[in-house]
């Protein structure tokens, strides 16, 4: 009932592809296991015991099924092919941060404040919230952000002027300065938080919104 060979394509695809189908089977690829024919046979049994209901399915479902080794060796090659481009693009990344000069201000806009607030339940996830309101009219805008930031968030959000110097938070990467400010480049009210050189003009601003304003 329903049944269809793309429907039945796509639910095969979707038990190695799809973000949450897929994760058993990432999660049980041993290391190396485009190398030899140890980690192929490995990832052939769990790729059976995935797909075996799906087949179970079909208006005619097989007695036996079994893939073999030498059937994974066209996924070794596209998946070899993935590794390549993603170790290219990080290399590329990598030597344009070493190129470009390293961030030295963060600039937050007048009016934006930034407030944290711990994880509700600290067991779930250790992602705090970072909230961000622009005072002049009230709107609000929250950013799930990793423990690791919390530091520099609140360095940041205690800073009475609207350009931050970083080299007062110690043992801060400019990379993680990057990836931290492109996330929140995209979020919140504008105009939004952004990197800057040296040399930006500062003036104070505000750290909270009055009553009046909001």
């Amino acid at each position: 009932a329903g049944w269809s060979v793309d429907k039945f394509r796509r639910a095969l695809m979707g038990r190695a592809d799809k973000k949450d189908e897929g994760v058993d089977l990432r999660r049980s690829l041993p290391m190396g296991w485009t190398a030899g024919e140890e980690g192929l046979v490995a990832v052939s049994l769990k790729l059976q015991e995935l797909l075996r209901p799906v087949l179970e399915q079909a208006p005619l479902p097989p007695n036996n099924f079994n893939i073999p080794s030498e059937a994974l060796k066209p996924v070794v090659e596209v998946f070899e092919r993935h590794i390549s481009k993603v170790v290219t693009e990080l290399r590329n990344l990598t030597e344009s941060l070493t190129r470009a000069e390293s961030p030295k201000v963060v600039v937050i806009p007048d009016g934006l404040t930034l407030k944290l607030q711990a994880p509700t339940d600290p067991d779930a996830s250790d992602d705090w919230t970072l909230r961000l309101t622009r005072c002049q009219d009230g709107e609000v805008a929250d950013v799930m952000v990793p423990a690791g930031t919390v530091a520099l968030l609140r360095y940041l959000s205690a800073s009475a002027q609207d350009v931050v110097a970083l080299d007062g938070l110690d043992g801060v990467q400019p990379v993680e300065l990057v990836v931290l400010a492109a996330g929140l480049a995209g979020v919140g009210p504008e105009p939004r938080i952004s990197l800057g050189a040296a040399g930006h003009p500062v003036s104070s601003r505000r750290v909270s919104c009055t009553s009046e304003e909001l």
